[in-house]
Parts: C-alpha cells; structure tokens; sequence
C-alpha cells in the first residue's frame, strides 16, 4: 500500500478500516439516511483500490428532491443489498 501523503485530500480506499458509509440528509420535513456498503462503493469507483482512481465526492438524491442537474443520475440499491 502506499503512503498517503499527509494534508491532502484522497477519496477513501478499499483498504480503509471502513465498512459502511452513512450519508444523512435533511430538507425542511423530509429526512433520511443512505446506507452505503464498502463493496459497492468500490465497484461504482467512488472508493479508490491500492490508493488508485476513487472520488473526492458524490452526490446523492433523496426521493423527494427534485435534482435540477441535466447530468443526475439515479441509481436504486434494494434495501436487501444495503442492509445486512
């Protein structure tokens, strides 16, 4: 494994002590949480694999938000894969 360099940003790696990221969200009524298993995240190239590729960040879409992008794309992860 690499060393990272210390005071610059990286995106997690598969190697990370993570195994689940848990994104909250809140608009005005609405609330919620994603759940995010460490799998999935390395197979949509958002962790990165031995410090290579990855993402500095994603975005996720509740249900009730409307994504005014032209680029947002929704991905649905059924809750029998997210929740062990």
């Amino acid at each position: 494994m690499l060393i990272r360099q210390i005071n610059l940003i990286h995106p997690f790696d598969a190697s990370d002590n993570i195994y689940f990221l848990i994104v909250g969200v809140q608009q005005k009524n609405e609330s919620g949480q994603f759940i995010f298993p460490k799998q999935v995240l390395i197979d949509k190239n958002i962790f990165s694999v031995n410090n290579i590729g990855g993402k500095l960040s994603f975005r996720v879409y509740p249900p009730w938000s409307k994504p005014i992008s032209k680029t947002s794309i929704t991905i649905v992860i059924m809750a029998d894969l997210i929740l062990c």
